[in-house]
Parts: structure tokens; C-alpha cells; sequence
């Protein structure tokens, strides 16, 4: 149901890091009320798997935690997130798959990944957690769906014939949608209890450079030849500068599943 974090397509991210960072979007402002409720704040300890650049990162730091170790398997994802945030004397960032790495066990009260999740060896990803964490710990994994399947607000629905042709057949939108059911089994099967999933539905307000940025992180653009892939963005970013305002609502949503170590 997942893929190696070692997987080419996942570490496709890091080839343009600065552009990830630019045109991923930050997570709804429930997903942060939801992290507070379960122990985010001034003193917690926790951990992200995944952490990327640290866009998730940084809303997280800002609560105040004693200690964030941030696990990301690309080394220049890694490296511009300690650019952006290594001041901060608690956040730890660790080079490697989470799978694979040495975090203490039994030290946290908190655990997550932000989009991050589905690249993991599921199982081994969910026993590490689960033995990171202290008894009573709990976890949150969430994601940001960029391009929901249905309903599809009119930008998403007006560039479908772009994506078409760059031979996008809806295919790599639903591979990538997180498996809400099979990672709850999962966690279920490492020995959480109170397993949970749930989904945030928000809006933003992109303008037509935003909106080529966003879809240019994609994984799916990434691994087009260079020539599809200019014209891919330059179709997107030409249809919201001329068929749509200057800003433009895009519809999205954030999947979660929350679960608990049995204390």
C-alpha cells in the first residue's frame, strides 16, 4: 500500500528543493487545533517523519516543543530545512529513512507526518513509531490533497485537458491519495488503539504563479521530460492568467488519521 522512502519518485523532490518549498501550501489551521489537542505545545516531545523543508515544521516549532526530531530521507531536503530552521535549538533533523532510524524509543509524546506517510514502508514505519513513542503517545498523520478526484473546483476542472495531454490519466492523482483504511489496519496491527481518520476540506486563494508552483512540486510534473513539463506549466499558469481572476479559489482537502501507544 506504500512505497520505500528510498523510492526514485519520492527522492524526485530534492532535485529542485527551493521550488518544493515555494510552491507547496501550508496545512488548514484545524490540522494545528487538532496537534494542540493531542499534546503540541511548550515542553512536548516529537517527532516528523518525512519533514521535507519544513513547512510543517515551522508551524509546529513555533508551539514551542522541547524537542522536534525531524526525519527526512532526501539529504537536500534536509539541508534546506536545517537552512531555514536549524536556529531553533529544538528541532534535531536527521538525514535517512524514518524506517531506519536510531530515535529513541519510549522519548516522545508525539508523532507526525505531513504528506510524508504513504512513502514509508507501512509496517516498519508504524512499529517504529509506535516504539518511539511513549506509552499514551499519540500520533497524527495528515496530508494536503492538492487535486481532489471529485468535485473538482473550476480550475482544477478547466486544466484537465493540459494534464491529459501531458499524459496525466487521473492515474498518478490516485495512487497518491493517502489509503486511509489499509494505514489504519496497519497501525491497528503495531498495537494502536483509538485509531481514527478523518478529512479537513479548506480554500486558498492562488494567483496564476502560485498555481504553476504548486502543480511544478508535484511528483507527477516531476517526472515528465523537461520539454512536456514546460509545457505543462506554461498551460496552467497561462489559463489562470487569462480565463480566471487574478486570484483564484482552489478547493482542497486534508485527510488525517490519529491514533494512540496504549498507555
Amino acid at each position: 500500500m506504500s512505497t520505500p522512502a528510498s523510492d526514485p519518485q519520492n527522492l524526485s523532490f530534492g532535485s529542485d528543493a527551493s521550488g518544493y518549498d515555494a510552491g507547496r501550501l501550508d496545512y488548514p489551521p484545524e490540522i494545528y487545533a487538532r496537534l494542540r489537542a493531542m499534546g503540541l505545545g511548550p515542553g512536548a516531545k516529537l517527532f516528523e517523519i518525512g519533514a521535507g523543508t519544513g513547512i510543517a515544521t515551522a508551524r509546529m516549532l513555533s508551539e514551542g516543543p522541547a524537542r522536534l526530531t525531524a526525519i527526512e530521507p532526501d539529504a537536500r531536503m534536509a539541508a534546506l530545512l536545517a537552512e531555514r530552521l536549524g536556529s531553533n535549538p529544538a528541532l534535531d533533523v536527521v538525514t535517512g529513512s524514518f524506517e531506519g532510524s536510531s530515535v529513541e524509543p519510549g522519548l516522545y509524546d508525539l508523532g507526525t507526518a505531513a504528506t510524508a506517510f504513504h512513502w514509508c514502508d507501512a509496517p516498519r514505519a508504524a512499529a517504529k513509531a509506535f516504539e518511539a513513542l511513549r506509552p499514551g503517545g499519540r500520533l497524527l498523520f495528515f496530508w494536503n490533497v492538492y487535486r481532489p478526484v471529485e468535485p473538482r473546483d473550476a480550475f482544477g476542472e478547466a486544466i484537465v485537458p493540459h494534464l491529459s495531454a501531458a499524459g496525466d490519466d487521473g492515474e498518478a492523482l490516485r495512487r497518491s491519495l493517502p489509503d486511509l483504511p489499509a494505514i489504519a489496519a496497519v497501525l491497528e496491527a503495531a498495537g494502536f488503539e483509538g485509531v481514527a481518520a478523518g478529512c479537513v476540506d479548506w480554500t486558498a486563494e492562488l494567483d496564476a504563479a502560485q498555481n504553476r508552483a504548486l502543480y511544478a512540486s508535484m511528483s507527477m510534473t516531476r517526472a515528465l521530460p523537461q520539454g512536456v513539463r514546460a509545457e505543462l506549466l506554461d498551460a496552467i499558469e497561462e489559463t489562470a492568467r487569462t480565463a480566471f481572476p487574478p486570484l483564484i479559489e482552489r478547493r482542497f482537502q486534508s485527510p488525517f488519521i490519529a491514533a494512540r501507544r496504549p498507555s
